[in-house]
């Protein structure tokens, strides 16, 4: 499968969105966030692949990932800057 470049106009991190096998019908589970990206995070070695992964962000699903994931898997780099 080939990769998708990062986005630089939106995050591409998916949210949940509270649906779950107890809400009544159908709906997603998940959907991609909407909010305009900050960071660009890439893996540090790629993958069984043989490819190194990358992905946009903005600050609030980059806050997740830093909870979630391990720092010596991905690296940031950021395209925008803070105020």
């Amino acid at each position: 499968m080939a990769l998708i470049p990062p986005d630089r106009a939106r995050c591409q991190a998916d949210v949940p969105t509270g649906h779950s096998f107890l809400s009544m019908g159908p709906g997603p589970k998940h959907v991609r966030c909407e909010t305009s990206p900050h960071v660009i995070v890439e893996e540090r070695r790629p993958g069984e692949d043989g490819h190194a992964g990358s992905m946009s962000l903005c600050l609030e699903c980059l806050a997740v990932m830093s909870r979630q994931a391990s720092g010596e898997i991905w690296q940031g780099v950021f395209i925008k800057e803070v105020i």
